[in-house]
């Protein structure tokens, strides 16, 4: 309904001073209006706000409940922001009225009305004339939201006054509202901007999509927090979403969520490349026939897909927000965003790990090449660098320091390159010169790679291997912690092998007692702490297992 041009509103009068004081035009309502705006000046807490101005106007029409709406400009939505006593049954009769467009109507016209309560469930107002009391909520012309609430009044109707004044005291309150929800929305627009920037920085330098999936699903719940989520693949082979991580969902879920490609909420973004907001999905019958197969309770939905170079990789999909009623624009497109990041992030990754596997296959040929030299010792490099990995993963070492090691434990005796063949396949004990020859390998290995930064990583594993922790190694003699981490783990990988491999001299030890042997020098050769990893490893059948792998490779 439209404002006829011959009325005269509210907050036309407030423009002359002879209406003001037509409408404050008695000393207990000078002290009212005062009173009021001296309390809104000083508390700035919304809550404490309203409700002084609803003692304040208790002498006028009494709430017995009430609540403060505030429009969401993004969905174009009023939201309930203060509930103050409403019953459930109240606020699906102020739900109603919103849906039949009377209290829009209200809104549009910017005065304060009384106007029957049609739905008798609500229990505040039965035993009253059933009358609810819409404050429209305006600052400059514009509405922000609205004060609703039952009326505990004989009156049907209030007196023009009594609604110029309610109008007059709501402008004030007005104003504090919209201070406040400028505030909070700037804050949290700076706080998702900060999130999305370390979205971007951390999704931007971590590594293996298993970490990266993960990283996002724990930003996204800081933003938008909801009961379960998780991030498919589109298998194109099975025509089908691979739920590749999650949060919130058990096991036994995952097993039975079979998500074919255009069925259900995740299958149909797959399908089209469009987002999907589902505000109710109960009452969407366009996923009738999937709701009995969900493993767990769905209210609202949130779905977007993410793109690699060309096409859609897969589907990142929200289920039950939490915190607020249901999803909004402004999570959907935070989401979006993070899509968008999560699809780029995921190419580069890609892109890393394909990169990082060829690296690593030309060291491998490398290392292998040098090893092929020494007749003697065939498997010996694959056999430390599982034996230096596993030590570091038991050790609780990041994926990143992992890759180092397992880089490092490949290269390691790169540096025999430089070892003439006759002292490298000599059959019998080497002499002393022969063996400061030997000696050379660590700081010939690390010279030789010192110029390609690409090699930085595992320098000190190549160079250190041969310290001994209590000093009497080489080829610095270096003590303790001195050495760094990584060349102490080598140095027990590499003794242990060379215990148990057969030489043209010797017999290979046999595992237990080679075990011995370390703890026999731990703390004096060896680190202690690495040598109980080790032993730890050992017991479980993972040292074992290197060695039968070991064995299967040398005969390959």
């Amino acid at each position: 309904m439209k404002k006829n041009s011959a009325q005269t509103s509210t907050q036309d009068i407030l423009h002359s001073e002879e209406s003001l004081s037509n409408i404050i035009n008695s000393p207990e309502r000078i002290k009212a209006f005062f009173e009021l705006n001296q309390a809104m000046n000083l508390n700035k807490n919304i809550e404490d706000v309203f409700d002084t101005f609803i003692k304040t106007i208790k002498d006028i029409v009494e709430l017995q409940s009430y609540g403060i709406y505030i429009l969401n400009e993004i969905d174009n939505e009023f939201d309930l922001r203060i509930n103050s006593h409403l019953s459930p049954e109240v606020e699906s009769s102020i739900k109603n009225m919103f849906e039949e467009g009377i209290i829009d109507w209200i809104i549009e016209e910017k005065n304060p009305k009384m106007i029957p309560n049609m739905t008798p469930s609500a229990d505040e107002c039965k035993e009253l004339k059933n009358f609810f009391l819409i404050i429209p909520l305006i600052v400059r012309e514009k509405t922000i939201g609205a004060i609703i609430g039952c009326a505990n009044t004989e009156v049907e109707v209030l007196e023009k006054e009594d609604l110029d004044f309610l109008f007059l005291l709501s402008q004030s309150a007005a104003a504090i509202l919209e201070n406040t929800v400028l505030y909070e929305n700037m804050n949290k627009k700076i706080n998702e901007l900060n999130i999305l920037t370390q979205a971007s920085r951390e999704m931007s330098t971590v590594i293996g999509i298993d970490n990266l999936l993960s990283l996002v699903l724990e930003l996204i719940n800081k933003i938008v927090s909801s009961e379960y989520s998780f991030i498919s693949f589109i298998d194109k082979e099975s025509d089908s979403l691979i739920i590749k991580a999650s949060r919130g969902l058990e096991e036994n879920s995952l097993e039975e969520m079979d998500i074919k490609i255009g069925e259900g909420v995740s299958g149909w973004v797959a399908k089209r490349g469009e987002p999907m907001l589902i505000a109710d999905y109960q009452n969407d019958i366009r996923f009738n026939k999937f709701k009995d197969i969900q493993p767990f309770d769905v209210k609202n939905v949130l779905s977007v897909p993410f793109l690699g170079k060309k096409d859609i990789i897969g589907v990142l999909t929200l289920y039950n927000r939490i915190g607020e009623p249901q999803f909004k624009n402004e999570d959907f497109q935070i989401l979006t965003a993070l899509a968008g990041q999560l699809g780029t992030s995921i190419e580069v990754v890609n892109l890393y790990e394909t990169l990082s596997e060829s690296y690593k296959n030309f060291i491998i040929v490398l290392a292998n090449a040098i090893e092929a030299r020494d007749q003697y010792t065939r498997g010996h490099i694959e056999r430390v660098t599982k034996f230096a990995k596993s030590t570091a993963e038991e050790m609780g070492w990041e994926e990143e320091k992992i890759h180092e090691i397992e880089i490092g434990g490949i290269l390691h005796d790169i540096g025999k390159i430089g070892v003439p063949d006759n002292i490298l396949n000599k059959p019998g004990r080497l002499t002393d010169e022969e063996y400061e020859i030997i000696k050379t390998h660590p700081v010939i290995g690390s010279n030789m790679l010192k110029s390609m930064t690409s090699f930085d990583p595992a320098i000190s594993y190549i160079l250190y291997h041969h310290e001994r922790y209590d000093g009497n190694g080489y080829p610095f003699k270096l003590k303790g912690n001195d050495i760094p981490l990584g060349g102490r783990i080598i140095a027990v990988s590499d003794s242990f092998d060379a215990m148990t491999s057969d030489r043209p001299y010797r017999k290979g030890m046999d595992p237990k007692e080679a075990i011995s042997e370390l703890e026999k020098n731990r703390g004096s050769q060896f680190d202690p702490d690495i040598v109980d990893a080790f032993i730890r490893l050992y017991k479980n059948g993972q040292i074992e297992k290197i060695i039968q792998e070991g064995s299967e490779y040398s005969k390959n």
